[in-house]
């Protein structure tokens, strides 16, 4: 099965790198990317498109090229995008809030799998 991709844009390193932790932990392939020009570098460069943009924190607030980019893209503008624009490392997230974040990525990019990587680890060495 092939687990959902998830490029994540923001211009905070804290927040991207949680953000990024929680999303590998549920399961999710992560791309983390620190601004707009690097993401549509990198997207240009995949051999995979991403099945969800997460923008957060400055990146979310402003009309910047890379949603230009996006729009203009017959093949980058199929992919979801979430914009988020309060800094993720700013919210105490509680864990509904988080719950309801990844249920909403569920929606946007598709399920991760059915295991996360730590249960298949643990799966193996039983």
């Amino acid at each position: 099965m092939k687990r959902a991709y998830v490029m994540v844009v923001d211009d905070e390193a804290p927040a991207r790198e949680r953000l990024t932790r929680l999303l590998r932990s549920a399961g999710y392939v992560v791309c983390p990317t620190s601004n707009g020009d690097e993401a549509v570098e990198m997207l240009h460069a995949a051999g995979r498109l991403p099945d969800l943009i997460l923008v957060c924190g400055e990146a979310a607030k402003t009309k910047s090229a890379f949603y230009t980019t996006l729009m203009r893209s017959p093949a980058l503008s199929r992919i979801s995008y979430l914009a988020i624009a309060s800094r993720f490392d700013d919210v105490r997230a509680s864990s509904f809030e988080v719950h309801g974040l990844l249920q909403l990525i569920d929606r946007l990019a598709g399920p991760p799998p059915v295991f996360s990587t730590t249960l298949e680890r643990r799966a193996v060495r039983v």
